[in-house]
């Protein structure tokens, strides 16, 4: 401050700078912090529901993927020709065993079986604890259920070890000769059970051998089950295409414990000859919603999880607290479940799969068939946030839920809010600071060029210098970012040469050559083994290019041409040129493999089909000769003005060779791949191809079975 010649005081320009600068400062900073909050904080919460809710895809993409695997195993289980031929013999074999009476001990002995049974049983859930209501009523079925379950020497859980029964009947040679198959595919596929069931609703095979084996599904103590109704209904329609799913129930014969199944109708020559079903274990559900119990790395944190609810409101997977802590867990659900029963259900299976009632604002409208996410409190009454959706796939009617505790999903936003507060308090000690010293002001112009000039010797090359002074500073900005335009623009047109020139090195030679060309090497050669050589000859092309304009024949070409480089990619197939109407290819040279032979011979196959289909299509008279040879080549960059990629040897010259003599629709192996492949493929020797005597040639018609060759 000072007097002016009046004696007025006066505030110099440099204090009113300061406080110009101080409280505009400080109001911008209080608007940007609140602006910048509430973007923040919608941005957090929608990244959270974002993140539950890609995690929520996730997981019903795999137990969507994880039933339509199931759903292929049962359909294809169910066509095996063991399976097919074993359910019809079965029946026959089954209806001779009538006749067998069980004597006073053997009777005792499938009692006491019972008696343990159904002491098990009813501490688990409650029954009706009668024999009566749970033996078999047939003579057969007490007949087999004594020799496979009351007489086997295997404990609870381990009856399946039991591999045969010496009785000298029909039933028990086939029953051994189909177990081992479907023992191992159950335990291979890691299901629970594996059954066979006639199509008089009985259950003829069990690999588990539970109470439900040789009992009848129709009529029997176990009709009234899910698997029952489900069998129901595939011998109610038997044209059921592919297997059909039934939802989790309490099954009896597996002690009371949640079971699901998928069963298929199985067919013999186009005859019915039964049902099998396979009861699915929870550990696969459990594994797929829980990511291997992983949460935290999977970006669940400490608290969230995802699981499934079905159209009764209980849990179709464990909760994330039964695997982690399942005394916590329990303790947890006292405090809000009032059914008793329940809670020691789930005690005593040690899950809450069927068992944990989940009836929240999430799961309600999933089951409705509403796709949302909102903040509720959850099953345990606790606040969450919640990512949700129907899962209606499979003839399921189930909702999956993806939770995290609001405190620790919303964590980010409490510590933001944390941050604007303490930046607030430091840019005010800033600005104030930088207030008293506005006199730097006039310096900045030069700060923000250097900053800029910075940037762009760093690589920014779209850095702008900001001044708007009005004198020679803004004039010198300006000059300044025109030059920064022109230096962008110069590197734009050098990175678009240098991208084209390195796409044209792409197309011209493999990458194992290119890197090396480009960085100045010459004379570039490999020799490798054991690699396969494709020379192919477009038959037909010479005389169609005589009829036809050169402009069509040279899109014949391009069009054949273009679909062969299209397969090769498919069957990642090493290109090496064309040379007018012959097509060179080898695999193996640049990557090893262990198929090339495999590879190359259905690559033929499909080259051969794709001609056949181009002339029918356009009323043409070309074909294709193939033939494929594997040895040892060399591969390099030939000429060093005009280089050229190219693969030679003995094997090359060997297809060559071939290709010369091989006729239209012929494709032509030496001895070598005869040997490898003749279990794959279809092959018919062709002789008399001049100076080659001695050594055999072989023509490949087609894939033996298609699904080894591919």
């Amino acid at each position: 401050m000072f007097k002016d010649s009046r004696g007025l005081v006066s505030i110099s320009i440099q204090s009113k700078l300061t406080v110009i600068v101080v409280l505009v400062s400080i109001v911008s900073t209080l608007i940007v912090s609140l602006f910048s909050y509430n973007r923040a904080k919608n941005a957090i919460v929608s990244g959270v529901y974002a993140q539950l809710t890609s995690l929520r895809s996730s997981r019903e993409y795999h137990i969507d993927g994880y039933f339509a695997s199931i759903k292929d195993q049962v359909e294809y289980i169910s066509k095996d020709s063991i399976v097919s031929v074993s359910l019809r013999d079965f029946g026959p074999a089954y209806d001779e065993l009538n006749y067998m009476r069980l004597n006073r001990a053997q009777s005792d002995v499938l009692d006491d079986f019972y008696n343990d049974y159904l002491s098990i049983l009813e501490s688990n859930i409650e029954i009706y604890n009668s024999k009566k209501l749970y033996l078999p009523k047939t003579r057969v079925g007490k007949y087999l259920q004594y020799q496979y379950l009351a007489n086997n020497p295997n404990p609870i859980g381990e009856k399946q070890n039991l591999l045969r029964v010496e009785s000298g009947f029909r039933y028990d040679k086939i029953a051994e000769g189909v177990h081992r198959r479907l023992k191992n595919f159950m335990e291979e596929m890691k299901f629970y059970d594996v059954l066979l069931i006639d199509p008089k609703g009985n259950v003829v095979y069990t690999v588990k051998k539970e109470a439900d084996f040789a009992t009848n599904l129709k009529d029997g103590p176990y009709s009234s089950s899910n698997l029952g109704h489900l069998v129901q209904e595939i011998l109610d329609n038997k044209d059921i295409h592919g297997g059909k799913f039934v939802d989790f129930e309490l099954y009896r014969p597996s002690y009371g414990a949640p079971a699901s199944f998928v069963a298929a109708p199985v067919y013999n020559n186009d005859d019915f000859v039964g049902v099998i079903a396979l009861q699915m274990s929870i550990h696969r559900v459990n594994q797929i919603m829980s990511a291997g119990e992983d949460w935290e790395d999977d970006g669940l944190g400490k608290t969230g999880e995802i699981y499934l609810v079905g159209s009764d409101n209980m849990m179709r997977n464990d909760n994330r607290m039964v695997l982690e802590d399942f005394d916590e867990y329990i303790e947890t659900i006292k405090d809000v479940d009032d059914q008793q029963t329940r809670i020691q259900m789930i005690e005593r299976f040690k899950t809450s799969v069927f068992f944990q009632h989940v009836e929240t604002e999430a799961s309600t409208e999933a089951l409705a068939g509403i796709t949302g996410h909102k903040r509720i409190e959850n099953f345990r009454g606790e606040e969450v946030l919640s990512s949700y959706a129907p899962f209606e796939k499979f003839g399921l009617n189930w909702a999956i839920i993806a939770e995290q505790d609001a405190d620790e999903g919303l964590r980010e936003l409490h510590r933001y809010r944390q941050f604007v507060i303490i930046i607030l308090v430091v840019a005010i000690i800033l600005f104030t600071a930088i207030g008293m010293l506005s006199s730097s002001l006039f310096t900045r112009p030069i700060f923000k060029l250097i900053e800029s000039a910075s940037k762009i010797s760093e690589g920014d090359l779209q850095a702008k210098v900001k001044i708007q002074t009005f004198d020679e500073y803004e004039v010198l900005a300006k000059s300044f970012n025109k030059i920064g335009d022109t230096i962008f623009e110069y590197d734009k047109k050098l990175t678009k040469l240098t991208n084209r020139f390195d796409e044209l090195v792409s197309t011209l030679m493999p990458d194992m050559f290119g890197g090396r060309w480009k960085n100045g090497e010459q004379d570039l050669i490999i020799r490798q083994s054991n690699v396969t050589v494709l020379y192919a000859d477009i038959t037909g092309f010479t005389a169609l290019s005589r009829e036809v304009p050169p402009k069509e024949s040279i899109r014949v070409l391009n069009d054949i041409i273009e679909s062969f480089d299209t397969l090769g990619k498919q069957y990642d197939i090493e290109k090496v040129t064309t040379i007018g109407d012959n097509y060179l290819a080898v695999s193996g040279v640049e990557m090893p493999k262990l198929d090339h032979n495999t590879t190359i011979v259905n690559f033929a196959l499909e080259m051969r089909r794709i001609v056949r289909q181009y002339s029918d299509t356009h009323d043409l008279n070309l074909g294709l000769a193939v033939a494929v040879s594997s040895g040892d080549v060399f591969a390099g960059l030939v000429g060093r003005h005009q280089v050229k990629y190219d693969v030679w040897g003995e094997a090359v010259s060997t297809a060559k060779f071939l290709c010369d003599h091989a006729d239209q629709g012929e494709i032509l192996v030496n001895q070598t791949i005869h040997e490898n492949l003749v279990d794959i493929f279809e092959m018919e020797e062709k002789t008399g191809i001049k100076d080659f005597e001695g050594v055999d040639v072989w023509n490949v018609s087609h894939a033996i079975n298609r699904e080894i060759a591919e």
